[in-house]
Order: structure tokens, then sequence, then C-alpha cells
């Protein structure tokens, strides 16, 4: 009997040892979840020291739901992330794109041709290039649901190449401008317009930035994006679904009509355009002579000086890095684009080392870098090692000469 007595106090006081040490536990617990909001308590430590030290009680807490300021930090890390710019602006897919950008381009036609544009401002202005709207005081306005409207020309710029017309009513899908400034070479733009005036759906055409090009005080963009005949007044928009430019022309050599091999690209920077659309729409009109347009009914005007040029640039120098890399000797070069000819030029020196014989040959020569075509060549002159010094000093002479009327001939073809 005294042994079972003494085993019931024993009992009796681990039974109440759990039980104190139970109390405590939710003690620390109460107070933990009452601290957690006033972080500034020195009772926060301690009782998440009696939280951690009890294995029941730390269970009791992981299973129950915690405040917001507990669960937080978790969520922030395991929540996946957008494919967004550092900026803040979300990256469209090329659908988002076309869905936010299409019903704001709109088919343009008057009585010289037709074209492309883009609706500004709810009220119904419209943006596109003054080429498209030339010799013309009106145009016929066709939006992507099939709608018709009349259009009066507000103004017009046709140094510049643009212009803006006016729609009557209200409430019409706009597109948003974006910063031209910060496009880089390489970045992914797109163009939307009605290529060849061909009606009907919006085309949606994607490329990247090729280079910035300047003429003067004029920059354009140019673009891998297809900009063709029609395109012209539509939309050059980047990855966030933004106005970066106005599609401006497409050069290249054509036959009938018909670009034939690689064209230049080029938009005229929307950050140009901002600049001058408060003047246009209060009627600035200026125009120039309009025999540079070639009209057709279905492009809409006649490219931009600034294409050609840019498309001779091209052609003249990759013509000069071929021939560098077959001549050794080189070469004074220059290349541009002959109002006279209406076709790019190509000048050079040639000084040639006929190893066969030990010989020196020199030639000018101007070729019409569209056709393949010889425009005009001087004689050569030619000469070798062992000729006499009082001949090379003749001979010197004729180089001069030569090369002084093959300059002339070029810089007449190209003023």
């Amino acid at each position: 009997m005294q042994r079972g007595f003494i085993q019931i106090p024993i009992l009796i006081a681990i039974l109440v040892g759990v039980a104190v040490l139970g109390g405590t536990g939710y003690f620390a617990y109460e107070v933990g979840q009452k601290s957690s909001v006033k972080t500034s308590e020195p009772t926060v430590a301690s009782t998440t020291t009696d939280i951690q030290a009890t294995a029941t009680t730390s269970v009791s807490v992981s299973d129950t739901p915690q405040t917001p300021s507990q669960t937080s930090a978790p969520k922030q890390t395991s929540t996946p992330q957008s494919p967004n710019s550092a900026s803040g602006r979300k990256i469209l897919s090329n659908s988002e794109i076309i869905k936010r950008v299409k019903p704001a381009t709109v088919f343009i036609e008057t009585t010289k041709g037709t074209g492309s544009g883009m609706i500004m401002d709810a009220s119904g202005y419209i943006l596109t290039n003054a080429h498209v709207v030339w010799d013309v005081s009106a145009a016929k306005i066709k939006l992507s649901d099939g709608r018709s409207l009349s259009a009066e020309v507000v103004g017009r710029d046709e140094i510049v190449d643009l212009a803006i017309l006016k729609i009557v009513g209200a409430s019409f899908p706009a597109v948003t401008f974006g910063n031209s400034g910060s496009v880089a070479q390489g970045d992914e733009v797109f163009t939307l317009g009605y290529p060849f005036g061909l009606e009907g759906d919006v085309s949606f055409k994607e490329g990247t930035i090729s280079r910035r090009i300047s003429d003067g005080d004029a920059t354009y963009l140019e673009t891998s994006a297809e900009i063709h005949p029609g395109n012209s007044g539509g939309p050059l928009v980047n990855k966030y679904g933004e106005v970066v430019g106005v599609n401006s022309a497409g050069y290249g050599y054509s036959a009938q009509g018909v670009n034939i091999g690689e064209t230049i690209k080029l938009a005229i920077p929307i950050n140009v355009a901002k600049e001058l659309i408060p003047q246009l729409k209060g009627g600035r009109n200026i125009v120039i002579d309009h025999a540079q347009y070639e009209s057709s009914e279905s492009t809409g005007g006649g490219s931009n000086d600034i294409a050609t040029k840019a498309q001779c640039a091209q052609l003249g120098l990759a013509r000069k890095e071929k021939e560098d890399a077959e001549n050794p000797f080189g070469g004074t070069t220059a290349y541009g684009y002959s109002t006279k000819l209406s076709t790019c030029v190509y000048g050079r020196l040639y000084l040639s080392e006929l190893m066969s014989i030990g010989s020196f040959l020199f030639s000018g020569q101007i070729w019409d870098l569209l056709t393949g075509e010889q425009v005009y060549r001087t004689d050569p002159i030619m000469w070798n090692k062992s000729t006499p010094k009082a001949e090379l000093d003749q001979l010197e002479s004729k180089q001069e000469s030569a090369r002084a009327e093959l300059w002339a001939v070029y810089n007449s073809l190209t003023k």
C-alpha cells in the first residue's frame, strides 16, 4: 500500500508538470501572436525561443493561419515573374500588339492613290505621310471595323512628309505614342498598314531596327520589317504596342513598279511627328514641287529622297568593299544619287599591278550601280619599273589631269 501511495503522488506531480509546461507553451504562442504586430517589444525574442523549444507547440504554430505580415515574404519569392521590362511596361505578344493597334490603323483613299494612317486620339485626328494625301484636300477613310468616313486634310508638311486628317465623330480607338529616342539598333518592331493598296484586313509584319540614318537635319529609322507601297503613313510599333515611327518609304531597284531584291525600309521617328503635330492641327501647310512624286493608284505617292540616297549609299559601300578586297592598291571612291541620270552612281580611281608583265595601270571609271553599266571612263595610263624618270613625270601629270576630269564628271552627275 505504501508503495502504491508513493507512486500516486509521483503521477500527480508528473501530470501537474505537463499541465504547467503546456500552459507555458500556450502562453508563449499567445504572446508571440500578439507581439508579432509590435516587433519592438522585447517579449518577441524570448517567446520565440520558447516556441522553438517546445516541439508540440512548434507544430501547432505552423498549422495555424498566419497574419499577412508573417506570410508576405514567402509569397513574394514564390510568385512567377511576368515578362515585363525594367520600366514596368508589359511586353506584348504579336496577337496582343495587333489587338491593341489594329483598330486605330486606317486605310486612306484619295483621287491620287491610297495609303495608311493611324488615329491619334478619340476625337478622330489621323496621322499619315504628306505624300499619301498630296494635291488633295479630302480623303476617304476606312476603319478596320468596316466603317467608311470622309476626312478633311487639316495640315501638311511635305518637307518632313507628315500630314494630319480629321474625321467627324467621337470615341474612336487610338494608338499610343512611344519614345523613338530610346529605340536602339536590334530592337524588335512591327509595321501595320495596307500594302499595295489592298483593302481587307490590316497587314502585320515583324522585324528589327537596322539603324538610324540622317540626311542633313532629317533622321530616319531603317527597319527590316516590310514597308511596301501603301504602307506609307501606317504605324511602326515596338514590343509594348507603342508607336515609335511613321512608315514612310521603301526603296530598291524596281522594274515596272515592282521592287527587285533587297529594299531599304524607312520610318519617320515619332518624336519628330510629336513636335510637329500641334502645328499641323493648327493648319500648317508646306508644299513642295509635286513633280518629284510618282503618281500611282496603288502607291499613294513616291519614295522619299532620303530613301534613294540611303539605297545608293548602301550599294556604293557594298561595291567599294568588294573592290577593296579584290584590289590591294585601292583608289579614291565616291558614290551617291545622280539626279541627272536618276540612278545610283559609283566613281573610283583604279590603280592595278599587272603581275604578268610587271606593269602598273591607272584609270578612272564611273558606274551605274543599278544597271551595272559603265557611265564614264578616263583613258588608261600604264608604266613599269623600267620607265625613265622623265617619262614618269609626264605620266604623273596625266594622272592628275585624269583624276580632275573624273571627279568633274562625277560632280556634274550628282550635284
